[in-house]
């Protein structure tokens, strides 16, 4: 309290958990000779049992630096906490830090404690819900120069970065990252499932490769033929390889899509993702033909 009073505060912003000693530290002042500021007490942070969120009890859910390296945009991680308890004009959410600043008022913040919603045995539901789709939010439409330095960070802790995405395929690194991020949550996704893009070290998932593979005997004959049909593609663009890919499906007499989920694993190790055809362009002919004529469901599932 005196070096508050040292330091001229004029306004104290605590929890309510405070509240009982206010009129204490009233008299202090009073004692003191000295202005009271004006009190402030906020509701509180709550874990999902409703008891009071802390570092002890918590652990690591709790603190700033486990979402620092869980791949969190430190901008989305900010506009998450400001909403916890306090509701912004025309319930608008998404909130730039200059635009929080202007909108924030103490009459906005609710008098219920706010529940801070995490899971600690369940890894996709490790921190509150809310906080992860709005980092998605963040990731999926924040200005491209903004989240290229993020990735860079994050691929050069992975080991997947090269310089090159700095200089001669800066443009091919940045329309990566503009396709694969929509269904990115966190920047990690960046390096994990993002990594085919960066590297030739990348899994094939299980799942996605019994059901949009291993199912089918004859893809095992097909892929490496539809890999000769798309080499011969005179320029290698997400609407020429469809023509082709659509032409050789209808002379195999099997459906596109049997070509189209079987590639995308091939290629990413994945049973979702962009618009296939668009992976195809941005993987280029070298890369995408390669891929194709890979053995490895048979060789890793078989």
């Amino acid at each position: 309290m005196l070096d508050d009073v040292e330091m001229g505060i004029t306004h104290v912003i605590r929890g309510q958990d405070h509240l009982t000693n206010t009129h204490k530290q009233i008299l202090l002042y009073h004692a003191f000779g000295a202005d009271v500021p004006q009190f402030a007490h906020l509701p509180l942070i709550l874990a999902p049992n409703k008891a009071k969120l802390s570092k002890r009890k918590h652990g690591e859910v709790v603190s700033l630096t486990t979402y620092r390296d869980r791949g969190f945009v430190p901008a989305a991680f900010q506009n998450f906490l400001a909403l916890l308890g306090w509701s912004p004009p025309e319930g608008k959410e998404i909130l730039a830090r200059d635009e929080l600043i202007e909108a924030f008022s103490l009459e906005g913040i609710g008098r219920a404690n706010s529940v801070f919603n995490f899971h600690e045995n369940d890894p996709r539901h490790w921190t509150d819900d809310k906080a992860l789709w709005m980092n998605a939010e963040y990731i999926r439409t924040m200005p491209l120069d903004e989240l290229l330095p993020m990735v860079k960070d994050e691929l050069r802790a992975e080991k997947l970065w090269r310089e090159e995405y700095d200089d001669d395929d800066r443009e091919w690194f940045a329309k990566v990252l503009d396709l694969i991020r929509q269904r990115f949550f966190t920047l990690k996704d960046f390096s994990s499932q993002g990594r085919a893009y960066f590297s030739e070290d990348f899994d094939l998932e299980e799942a996605a490769t019994r059901k949009n593979i291993l199912k089918e005997p004859r893809l095992k004959e097909l892929l490496p033929q539809l890999a000769v049909r798309l080499d011969q593609v005179e320029t290698f663009t997400a609407a020429n390889v469809e023509a082709a890919l659509r032409a050789f499906a209808d002379e195999s007499a099997v459906k596109a899509g049997l070509f189209i989920n079987a590639s995308r694993t091939m290629l990413t190790g994945q049973a979702v993702g962009p618009s296939m055809f668009d992976v195809f362009e941005i993987m280029g002919r070298e890369r995408s033909v390669m891929r194709l004529r890979s053995q490895r469901p048979w060789n890793e599932f078989q």
